[in-house]
């Protein structure tokens, strides 16, 4: 396990302004609501009244909206861990991130956002306790990633801002997860890979920071990978309901890529991005776009 350098834990805490990243285009409001004035035409006469019918039996349902996103933090004692707590909770990135999503979601049940300690470095959602978990050793892990070339102040600020982006990454990513399961979304194909997208297209909404944090994102599983590269061939998990780690990489830089194919040129240019796949990629980001508005729209405020 490493230490987060204190040095560190400054540039973690001005790169958190990524939790304030802008929702995603859906957020806030139903993006299939019509808005037109209606065509205004002479009242019809009123029908007589109906004889009174009594009301049929059903069965109670829980009251729309009466559910929210919470926070909670797992106790960390005197580790190292508790230094990245307390970069999470002095700037409040999981509650600002809470407070959004209970202005753009309705929920009939609680979800909570918890920050533990796990014993490995994962992240995780479970559907009978409605939690979604952000392991500490997990942010450990990302530390360990974009600091171990990070010598002067601004290459910490930097490993700061990608240890944010990534954080932010995993949470909307098993955010998606919570989604599908509390409004029974129907998901054709790997939801490994769906929940991807829907991280991916709220990062990719916040801007320029947005672009930046998915690209953390991404780094971040093909750095996992990298770690792992020396395994003997048959050791890799072709079973695991997750792409590889790089596949996940190729397909961030895809979509962010798609999202934005002017300002986003360098990717291709540099041939970190190939440009055969970089082809389809403006379509690709558009439906899988398309598809999530269409499939979320219906539980927004």
């Amino acid at each position: 396990m490493s230490t987060v350098r204190p040095a560190v834990l400054a540039a973690l805490a001005a790169a958190f302004v990524v939790s304030h990243i802008a929702s995603p285009s859906w957020a806030g409001e139903n993006p299939f609501k019509k808005t037109e004035e209606p065509i205004k035409t002479a009242p019809a006469p009123a029908p007589p009244k109906p004889a009174p019918q009594p009301a049929p039996k059903t069965a109670p349902r829980p009251a729309a909206g009466r559910g929210s996103f919470k926070v909670r933090y797992g106790p960390v004692g005197k580790s190292d861990y508790a230094e990245i707590q307390q970069v999470f909770r002095e700037t409040r990135i999981l509650e600002d991130t809470a407070k959004e999503l209970n202005e753009t979601f309705t929920l009939n049940v609680d979800v909570t956002i918890a920050m533990n300690k796990c014993g490995q470095a994962n992240a995780f959602y479970e559907s009978d306790k409605k939690l979604i978990t952000l392991c500490y050793e997990l942010i450990d892990q990302f530390s360990d990633i974009f600091l171990a070339d990070a010598a002067s102040d601004e290459e910490q600020e930097t490993a700061g801002e990608a240890i944010a982006g990534a954080a932010m990454f995993t949470l909307y990513h098993e955010l998606g997860h919570a989604l599908i399961d509390l409004y029974d979304l129907p998901v054709t194909g790997r939801e490994e890979d769906a929940v991807d997208q829907l991280a991916t297209i709220i990062l990719l909404e916040g801007g320029d920071e947005g672009e930046t944090a998915a690209i953390n994102g991404a780094t971040a599983f093909m750095s996992e990978d990298t770690e792992e590269e020396e395994a003997e061939l048959e050791e890799i998990s072709y079973w695991d309901e997750h792409s590889l780690g790089e596949q996940r990489f190729y397909n961030i830089l895809c979509w962010t890529y798609g999202k934005n194919p002017e300002g986003n040129q360098d990717l291709v240019d540099d041939e970190t991005l190939p440009a055969e796949r970089a082809a389809r990629c403006p379509a690709e980001y558009s439906q899988m776009s398309k598809s999530w508005d269409a499939l979320l729209s219906a539980h927004m405020q």
